[in-house]
């Protein structure tokens, strides 16, 4: 497959990163889910016999549906109660217009399992993201909406959005960059 090309719901983004459309984890971390009922070993049926009435957008809002539901809440990703996985990570990236990862997305989240505590957990990841410039573009877009991500799932009752975006500026000017001081200055104390 080629930078940028689809086939049965995967985009090659670079750098070896595929995202998956159907919550489908190539880390090998995240059991592959089929949810939706698309047979993951052949293309989906397109011929017109059988189509939707409505010319596919019931299976549309199906697939974003999909695609909005946060990773399965029995997982532990980065030792978060709900949390994140590295596929999730490099299609935000994508969205904002990066796609090459100078690093494995992958290290990042096990980075943050070496610490206890939902901010520094949350710390490790966005100065791996922001601080280690781990995409070729939108490194700090990234790490805003990573934390906005946790926040939410994990039902925290985080920082406001400029305070999430003064950290991850500074930890990206290299103003920031010990986990513990993250940490500290995402929960409004330095």
């Amino acid at each position: 497959m080629n930078y940028g090309e689809s086939t049965y719901g995967l985009t090659q983004l670079g750098a070896g990163i595929k995202v998956g459309k159907i919550g489908t984890d190539f880390t090998g971390d995240r059991p592959q889910s089929n949810s939706i009922g698309v047979n993951k070993e052949t293309p989906p049926n397109n011929s017109s016999s059988g189509g939707s009435a409505n010319g596919g957008n019931a299976a549309n809002e199906e697939l974003a549906n999909e695609l909005s539901r946060p990773p399965n809440p029995t997982q532990n990703y980065a030792g978060f109660k709900v949390g994140i996985d590295a596929n999730e990570i490099a299609s935000i990236n994508s969205s904002f217009g990066g796609s090459i990862s100078y690093r494995d997305v992958d290290t990042a989240l096990k980075n943050a399992n070496n610490y206890d505590g939902f901010y520094n957990k949350t710390a490790s990841i966005i100065r791996d993201i922001a601080g280690g410039h781990l995409f070729d573009n939108g490194n700090k877009r990234t790490a805003v909406e990573v934390v906005e991500r946790l926040i939410a799932r994990n039902q925290v009752d985080g920082p406001p959005n400029e305070v999430v975006r003064s950290v991850v500026r500074r930890i990206a000017n290299g103003e920031l960059k010990n986990v513990d001081d993250i940490s500290k200055a995402l929960r409004g104390m330095k």
